[in-house]
């Protein structure tokens, strides 16, 4: 097979970042042949009658089993699930991640994109973006394809009219409230209700499409997104009103034909919109703790506060003006995000798996690789041990012993390196290797103290007493700081408070990624050969460097394509010697 759309998502909230490459791949599968790997129900039904080859697969055992049967060149990922993964570890193709959408929200720039081979990117915004953010990333992993999108065809919903006349259509599109004050972008509850009365009154249709998860983790945006759904359905109850107005959840898309005005939060589809060059407003996020990025998109509009909303004409008047000049910087913001019109929007994405197509030709179709395999989590099922480790945590943190937030400031002698060993519970085998690893590293650096994140209790516990019993049986005197790290936010805290130089991972694990969306640090594997469970695969890509002994993994490294290829630091075969050796 040539190209596989990798779509690991379960349930129906991320569908519509399937959704919104089905198109492109049908138009592609005429020159190509093209498949879709999935795992959930769910997508059956968006696939259905597409014409694409589709693959649904249970776990790791129908995913191996799918590369090895298909042998895919080229592995497209719309998302940054941890899922990925498992298909990552596949040596035999190029894996690119192509987003579901042009944004300057966090996931655009994460350092996770090192997991992919390539980065198939909309326009001159994200190399920007990616330049300004993520170290040691080299920026010929990016490739340009514009928008393919602005192609497809999306049918109209057949309970929508359009207003007649001259009546203007406006979409109100905010986004949700986000999980941190951080990403607190939404305006239903700051300015929808009084937004969408006051589009009434000036004489618009109101088209009303808030994101799906609006007022999940808020209870002010939901009751907010009530009283703006009641208060639609009182106008178009209203027998004297000849405008209806519209609750869309439909497939984004058909929208951009047919609306005259966008109204949106700082969000995704505010830059979908500038592929129409029709008036678009962004709103102001209330909450002085919401990140908003000092970048074009947000700089060059102005933006919608809710203390001016009584103006409202004034902006959407502005906002027309700007629109009807066609060198003004509506245009501008739409070549720096997806380049100049094209008489063919596919032809740059066609390009580029052309060239991916190429380079698989070049540099992989012959190499010598072995087969992805399973990977092995902790070598045998937990069963009754999960609820030991249950126990275990919840004595602990009873204790005081397991709270991850309370990370005290090291010294800066001490902050230069973080250790990690994220894993499933009782790993032992491998928290046996990590941990002479870490203490080895502590006697050749002369180090006091040396600091482990982890997220597991029974590896914080082995840990502590394995340097314990070290103390009192070497003359080694160093103290383990060992750190509750369960989740993505307590790494970003750890990270925060600590400022480390470089990160080491003493697993190879799918939950490193909860540590790698760190920007600004080295993020480096350690010793993977020490560890028994450890599997060779291509997801090592991840990783800015390898610190290893052992051939086997300068081999594997050498398979990956030179552009995204990590580097290799061989350390000694002796672990109670600091000098390095050679394994090239």
């Amino acid at each position: 097979m040539d190209v596989v759309f990798v779509f690991l998502d379960s349930g129906t909230q991320n569908l519509y970042q399937l959704r919104q490459w089905i198109q492109p791949l049908q138009r592609l599968s005429k020159i190509h042949s093209v498949g879709v790997l999935y795992t959930s129900t769910f997508a059956d039904e968006e696939l259905w009658g597409t014409g694409l080859q589709a693959f649904r697969v249970d776990g790791q055992e129908g995913i191996a089993s799918f590369l090895t049967d298909q042998k895919p060149k080229v592995l497209l990922y719309p998302n940054q699930n941890a899922k990925n993964f498992f298909t990552l570890r596949y040596p035999r193709g190029l894996h690119v991640w192509v987003s579901h959408g042009e944004s300057d929200k966090a996931y655009m720039f994460q350092n996770t994109l090192k997991r992919y081979d390539f980065y198939f990117a909309a326009g001159q915004a994200a190399v920007d973006r990616v330049a300004r953010n993520i170290q040691n990333y080299n920026l010929d992993r990016i490739k340009l394809i514009g928008r393919p999108q602005i192609k497809d065809v999306l049918p109209v919903p057949s309970n929508f009219s359009k207003a007649e006349g001259r009546v203007k259509s406006v979409l109100y599109a905010p986004t949700w409230e986000g999980v941190t004050r951080a990403t607190r972008y939404s305006s239903i509850d700051t300015h929808g209700v009084e937004l969408v009365e006051k589009l009434i009154s000036l004489g618009y249709q109101v088209v009303y499409r808030p994101h799906p998860l609006s007022g999940s983790r808020d209870e002010n945006v939901a009751a907010a997104d009530a009283s703006i759904r009641t208060l639609l359905k009182a106008k178009n109850d209203d027998k004297t009103s000849k405008i209806k107005h519209y609750v869309d959840n439909s497939t984004f898309g058909w929208q951009l034909n047919e609306l005259d005005l966008m109204i949106t939060d700082v969000s995704a589809v505010a830059y979908d919109w500038l592929v129409t060059g029709k008036p678009l407003l962004i709103t102001k996020p209330n909450d002085s703790k919401a990140l908003v990025a000092d970048v074009a998109m947000f700089t060059s509009l102005n933006p919608l506060d809710a203390n001016s909303l009584q103006e409202l004409d004034e902006h959407i008047a502005a906002a027309t003006k700007l629109a009807a000049t066609k060198s003004g910087e509506l245009q501008k913001l739409r070549e720096l995000h997806y380049g100049k019109p094209k008489s063919d929007e596919d032809s740059a994405f066609f390009a580029a798996i052309e060239q991916m197509l190429e380079s698989h030709s070049k540099h992989i179709a012959s190499a010598q690789l072995g087969e992805p395999g399973l990977f092995a989590s902790r070598g045998s099922k937990l069963r009754f041990l999960r609820y030991v480790n249950f126990l275990l945590r919840s004595v602990a943190k009873v204790l005081g012993v397991w709270v991850p937030t309370k990370v005290s400031v090291p010294g800066k002698a001490d902050s230069t390196v973080i250790f990690t060993h994220f894993s499933d519970p009782f790993n032992g085998v491998s928290v046996r290797a990590a941990a002479k690893e870490l203490f080895a590293w502590g006697v050749q650096s002369s180090a006091s103290q040396v600091t482990l994140a982890t997220n597991q209790i029974s590896t914080y516990l082995y840990c502590r007493m394995f340097f314990a019993i070290k103390r009192l049986t070497t003359d080694a005197r160093i103290s383990l700081r060992a750190i509750p790290t369960t989740t993505a936010g307590d790494c970003e805290i750890l990270l925060k408070r600590f400022s480390p130089e470089r990160v080491f991972y003493l697993k190879h694990h799918p939950m490193n990624l909860m540590m790698l969306r760190s920007n600004g640090t080295t993020h480096a594997l350690y010793a993977p050969d020490s560890d028994p469970l450890f599997e060779p695969g291509h997801s090592v890509v991840m990783y800015d460097e390898i610190y290893s002994r052992s051939k086997v993994v300068v081999t594997l490294v050498d398979t990956i394509i030179e552009v995204s290829r990590p580097r290799v630091i061989a350390l000694s075969n002796s672990r109670s010697s600091g000098a390095r050796i050679d394994l090239a």
